[in-house]
């Protein structure tokens, strides 16, 4: 038995994997709520190399890859950590965390709060929690709505949020 027909397939072949804008995964039009398995998935998606607008993601596990429909982005930040020394710590959904930079915020109407991530290359989209934990945070004055992030303002746009 050659090494390929021992191995037994992870994606059923005809699945079809998409991941909303709200970061919600479905399998063909199943939710997929098995804790283990998100988890796996914020791990294992990566963008395809040399793929331009629209970005094109996969999950690569073990020698297996599967195409995923992503509506906006792929990572998500999931929970907002304050330091005392008013800087955010992140995590987001590959089980990663970061200090969120002064530069990596950004919003665009209608609620969308993201952050660069990995040094620029990808974005993350703040889940609802994670967006409502760093809005309660939101000041204004004026020049518009603001986070203090560490010692520097970091304005947003302040025609449409809504904390």
């Amino acid at each position: 038995m050659s090494d390929t027909e021992s191995h037994a397939q992870f994606f059923p072949e005809n699945e079809t994997l998409r991941l909303t804008a709200d970061g919600i995964w479905y399998s063909d039009s199943t939710e997929i709520t098995h804790v283990g398995t998100l988890q796996l998935f914020g791990r294992s998606i990566v963008r395809k190399a040399g793929t331009e607008l629209p970005l094109q993601y996969h999950l690569v596990v073990g020698r297996e890859t599967k195409e995923v429909f992503v509506e906006d982005t792929a990572f998500f930040v999931t929970r907002v950590d304050r330091s005392g020394s008013g800087a955010y710590r992140l995590h987001l959904t590959d089980g990663t965390q970061m200090d969120l930079g002064v530069r990596d915020l950004a919003f665009r109407p209608p609620n969308r709060l993201t952050s660069a991530i990995r040094g620029g290359a990808e974005t993350a989209r703040f889940c609802r929690n994670a967006y409502h934990d760093i809005l309660k945070d939101l000041e204004q004055d004026a020049g518009g709505y603001f986070l203090q992030i560490a010692s520097t303002k970091v304005y947003l746009d302040s025609s449409s949020i809504t904390p």
